[in-house]
């Protein structure tokens, strides 16, 4: 998107070796605590290849010269690193192995450097103290661990989750440390307060909400579109929501008090180090638009849209017509409130476009978005994408509202205006619905695979193959964190073996696999997690991807359209003995052989596929298969020789 003034933010450089699977996250760890040490890395690893994490930019770079500059004040502190995590929540995460996460939501909402100073002192005291250790100690000695210390749902989740008394500690410990790097100490209590966030509304920020829009739908009627509202009467004050950690207003009180008690030195800032915030802080909220529509937060997109005049037009533009057109397609599916938050309890200075939003929903979406899209067609930066996003509202359009031309309704009268352009009508009936276009290719079902019904691919590319081994002969599943690892490895290697005898021409992209020079692999990676994601939240919805054409150049890279997710699980399950107990009291016989069966776990494998034709977002095949066996080497291959077989397997 360089031409909107704005390019999305991509890793850079060589792979750090924490990426890497000889780096530090991959080695064993013996000793009491192997354990946990097998646990973090594992779920670390995770995350690092999720595609969330962007390591090597500017801003990477900056993060590092201020941890560098905290570190100083206390020798015995081996270095840290630290890595940017794309999500709107406005959070930093810190891992045992020294690793800080700072979200770019974060960096976003910040107002000066000695907020994120104190932030990344409050990580670095949890990583010198141990308390993820300490945590996990407690919960291996007598309870049960915490519940949801790690998980795989959302970057955030997978972080631990410290105590009161660890916010506590590493509070006070920051504070020092903040203290003796320069910074200004009063710059931790704004931390632990900071506004509920710029997509929302801070305090005085109520831009024209209407303004653009009736300067790109000249026909739209204003007053009939946001009548007088109860939410009209409600108060549009910003309100300051802490959500850095738990009881945030609590550690306030407890850092005003030792503020006040205790002489700190002044703090200073240079102005070289605030402008190098600044520019970090609008690089970070462009991004933030972008993680927002991928976070179908599009209300929030709208308005920071509006809300960030200073950015340049066409990215702006963009901006609002793709959470308008996201929208209205989740509207016409009868989703809408799946992707939107009631204007009520909304905060700020967003709430009236909420509503406004809420008053469009159905019709009136579709009609505005599609005038955007049309009048903004030849002023962004993708040429194509304002016609794409118009013809799949035009087929919206014909399917739910063919009577937009005679109605009288404001969604009616600006369809009427539209059509009174020459170029829209001439287009209107030659593109979209109306146009004829290649039928998709027929999507196997499960019972056809069942049935031996073959696709004829001859060149696929293997993404990320996945393998989990699962203990669940507990009260609760439990991953097996070695043996998933090992087993993960073992079965790249082998889908890249049984892929080579089936004949099936293929690119293995895999964490695995990666090596220090291998940026352009772990950039694809990160964008076909983040596309893959999108079409799994999209369900039944048909949508232009907002990774559209980034999936469109890694096709033409490849040299084919079709890429597979394939991947596998093992579960060790206690029998079930309660009609064995009632055999055995009848036929005493048989009594040694209920007893060793009782005692044999039970083995299944789960081995699935699904072959997706990225460029068109469909999916060719989606198949699970249940083998009631244990995963042994030679069951593996089989199995996996014959699904990729089938692929490569002409009808």
């Amino acid at each position: 998107m360089s031409d909107m003034g704005y390019v999305r933010l991509q890793s850079e450089g060589v792979l750090p070796p924490d990426f890497l699977p000889e780096g530090p996250l991959g080695r064993p760890e013996g000793g009491d605590m192997a354990g946990f040490w097998t646990q973090s890395r594992y779920h670390t690893r995770q995350l690092l290849h999720s595609g969330y994490v962007v390591f090597g930019t500017d801003l990477n770079h900056y993060l590092d010269e201020i941890t560098t500059r905290l570190l100083a004040v206390d020798s015995t502190q081996a270095p840290l690193r630290c890595y940017l995590l794309r999500s709107s929540a406005a959070n930093a995460y810190s891992t045992p192995e020294g690793i800080i996460l700072v979200t770019l939501g974060l960096l976003a909402q910040l107002e000066t450097e000695a907020e994120l100073a104190f932030i990344l002192s409050h990580e670095i005291e949890h990583v010198r103290a141990g308390h993820a250790r300490a945590r996990y100690e407690r919960g291996a000695s007598g309870a049960a661990p915490p519940p949801g210390l790690f998980s795989r749902e959302t970057p955030e989740s997978q972080m631990v989750a410290f105590s009161q008394r660890q916010e506590f500690q590493a509070d006070s410990a920051a504070l020092g440390r903040l203290a003796r790097a320069g910074f200004p100490v009063e710059a931790a209590l704004w931390a632990l307060a900071y506004p509920a966030g710029i997509a929302t509304g801070e305090e005085g920020a109520q831009p024209d909400l209407l303004g653009w829009l009736r300067q790109a739908v000249p026909a739209l009627p204003a007053d009939r579109l946001l009548p007088p509202s109860p939410l009209d009467s409600l108060p549009l004050e910003g309100v300051r929501v802490p959500q850095l950690h738990p009881e945030p207003q609590l550690r306030r009180a407890r850092l005003a008090v030792m503020i006040e008690r205790q002489d700190y030195p002044a703090g200073n800032a240079s102005r070289q180090s605030e402008a190098w915030f600044r520019m970090s802080q609008q690089r970070a909220r462009q991004e933030l638009g972008h993680i927002l529509l991928a976070e179908q937060r599009y209300a929030q997109a709208l308005y920071l849209g509006e809300r960030e005049a200073t950015w340049s037009p066409a990215y702006r533009r963009w901006l609002r017509l793709r959470a308008l057109y996201s929208l209205a397609i989740y509207s016409n599916g009868g989703r809408f409130w799946d992707v939107h938050q009631e204007a009520s309890s909304v905060p700020g200075a967003a709430r009236p476009l909420y509503g406004m939003l809420e008053q469009m929903e159905g019709e009136g979406l579709t009609v505005i978005a599609l005038a955007l899209a049309w009048r903004w067609r030849d002023s962004l930066a993708r040429p194509g994408e304002a016609l794409a996003l118009a013809r799949h509202l035009k087929r919206e359009t014909d399917a739910l509202y063919p009577s937009l031309s005679e109605a009288e309704s404001w969604p009616g009268q600006v369809f009427q205006a539209l059509e009174r352009d020459p170029y829209f009508g001439a287009w209107w009936a030659t593109s979209g619905a109306t146009a004829p276009t290649p039928p998709a290719p027929e999507a196997i079902s499960e019972f056809q695979a069942l049935e031996g019904v073959s696709l004829g691919l001859s060149h696929v590319v293997l993404v990320d193959p996945v393998y989990q081994r699962i203990d669940a002969r507990g009260p609760q599943a439990r991953l097996q964190y070695a043996e998933s690892s090992a087993a993960e490895s073992n079965w790249v290697q082998l889908l890249d073996e049984q892929a080579g005898l089936a004949g099936l021409a293929h690119h293995m992209l895999s964490p695995a696999m990666l090596g220090a020079e291998d940026l352009t692999a772990f950039r694809d990676l990160s964008i076909l997690q983040a596309w893959l994601a999108e079409q799994q939240a999209l369900d039944e919805l048909e949508m232009v991807s907002l990774f559209q054409v980034e999936v469109e150049a890694l096709a033409r890279r490849y040299g084919t359209s079709y890429f597979v997710w394939m991947g596998g699980a093992s579960y060790t399950r206690r029998r079930s003995g309660k009609a064995l107990i009632a055999v055995m009291g009848l036929l005493p016989p048989v009594l040694p052989y209920s007893i060793y069966y009782l005692l044999t776990p039970r083995y299944d494998t789960l081995i699935y596929m699904m072959v997706y034709d990225l460029p068109r977002g469909q999916y060719r095949l989606i198949y699970p298969r249940l083998i009631q066996m244990r995963d042994r080497p030679d069951v593996l291959k089989s199995v996996s020789y014959d699904l990729l077989w089938q692929v490569r397997r002409r009808p």
